[in-house]
């Protein structure tokens, strides 16, 4: 799965972007952004380096970056929000050149070549991450990026921060009762379900209509729900349900699953049985059984 920015910023450095060369020439392009204090950063954890300017600047004032189209980088990816952070999308086949920093020491570092072999755009309300694993336990104090603009642009300040990056939830599967299940009892008293990884809660919708399931339970933390108030269920019908998971990074809507209670049969042949009581003048009288 891929990281993606959440939570809040752990720690936020500004840069004049108006003071930046108008190519990716060394080492005028070259930039140091210095935090106004230092995060803790933990060994195997992902975080991201988050870049925006002001939403007021449009496309003509835009920050450019350095990026690298190789696609070498291990440790994380390229991500791109439309919406002021809001949400991300990642990027596979690119990376931007980064360097952390603590107290001056390099420390998770992408600068693949001298000169990127293409930009990437920062400008209004799209903001652009690099996510990173790092590679030991330190205090982040400032973070090197590869910076441009155009001459006739004026990106105005930069901002630059640090946050948490996490994988968004993976679909919830195993469900019990087994979907399409044809041989469900009238009292079924739980719908089950088997986490995916990286959930932190559960939105379950139930319902009569495929499609078109309302919400019964709302950012629940446990994998099974009861239906209490919906016993005892009808002969023969069937019913929809489906599990969204839920973490920091985003809502993962899961498939949506059904299941088939018991039909009810009715005897092919009904055989009446009596006994004989009386007969006669062509008549019979009996009693039933």
């Amino acid at each position: 799965m891929a990281a993606i920015p959440v939570g809040d910023d752990l720690c936020v450095g500004t840069t004049n972007g108006n003071t930046l060369p108008t190519g990716f020439s060394f080492p005028g392009s070259v930039r140091e952004i210095t935090f106004g204090s230092s995060t803790g950063i933990t060994s195997g954890s992902t975080y991201a380096v988050v870049i925006r300017i002001s939403s007021e600047k449009g496309i003509g004032d835009a920050l450019r970056m350095g990026q690298d189209t190789s696609d070498q980088y291990p440790g994380g990816l390229k991500c791109i929000s439309s919406d002021n952070g809001g949400s991300w999308a990642t990027s596979v086949t690119r990376e931007l050149f980064f360097d952390t920093q603590a107290s001056g020491v390099s420390k998770d570092k992408y600068f693949p070549a001298t000169t990127p072999d293409a930009e990437q755009f920062c400008y209004g309300d799209f903001w652009i991450a690099q996510t990173f694993t790092a590679s030991s336990s330190y205090a982040i104090t400032s973070v090197i990026l590869k910076l441009r603009r155009e001459g006739t642009s004026f990106p105005g300040t930069i901002t630059v921060s640090i946050k948490e990056a996490s994988d968004v939830p993976i679909k919830a599967n195993t469900p019990i009762p087994a979907t399409t299940a044809t041989d469900v009892t009238l009292d079924q008293a739980t719908l089950a379900w088997t986490d995916g990884g990286n959930s932190d809660t559960y939105n379950v919708y139930y319902g009569p209509t495929s499609g078109s399931l309302p919400l019964v339970s709302s950012a629940q933390a446990g994998t099974s729900f009861s239906l209490s108030t919906y016993l005892p269920l009808a002969y023969g019908v069937t019913r929809y349900w489906r599990i969204d998971s839920i973490n920091d990074a985003g809502t993962t809507t899961g498939d949506e699953w059904s299941f088939t209670t018991i039909s009810l049969n009715s005897p092919v042949d009904i055989v009446t049985v009596g006994r004989l009581v009386a007969a006669a003048n062509n008549k019979i009288w009996y009693e039933s059984i």
